[in-house]
């Protein structure tokens, strides 16, 4: 380095300049592009990272809940259940050792959670005996919808 001052006096003195990688953060694990409402998904980024920041759309116990391990800045996994449906993405973003920081927050795929079905009632025809089939009647999840079920 070279330092001239107004007199047009120069020094210069060897400076040892340490240039630190930007950190790259990959999810090894992520939910499909699909998923169902109120089932686990977990998300997962390599463990070597702590320093985390993760970015989950929606409230905490409106939208989301959290049923394993936590978004905790040193977590490399979170299990979440998602309660209502849509297009969903976790970001995370990441501050290493060195205070450098991931230029652009690592996004997962999208995922569409759809709506869980509902069962409004299931009824049997008649009395059926081992080794018989019988058809339930499904109410609720689509229209005339039915089930047969082997008896063994």
């Amino acid at each position: 380095m070279t330092i001239t001052n107004a007199n047009r006096c120069t020094q210069t003195q060897a400076v040892t300049v340490t240039v630190n990688a930007l950190p790259v953060i990959t999810f090894t694990a992520q939910p499909g592009a699909s998923a169902c409402a109120n089932t686990d998904v977990t998300y997962t980024i390599q463990a070597s990272q702590s320093n985390n920041i993760w970015v989950v759309p929606g409230t905490l116990v409106t939208d989301y809940s959290i049923t394993s391990w936590s978004l905790g800045t040193s977590s490399n996994t979170v299990t979440l259940k998602w309660l209502t449906t849509g297009s969903k993405t976790v970001t995370i973003n990441y501050t290493n050792a060195s205070g450098c920081i991931v230029t652009s927050a690592t996004s997962s795929i999208a995922t569409t959670v759809n709506p869980t079905p509902t069962l409004t009632s299931a009824s049997q025809a008649a009395m059926v005996c081992i080794g018989s089939s019988a058809t339930i009647n499904l109410a609720g999840l689509l229209p005339s919808s039915t089930s047969t079920v082997n008896y063994n």
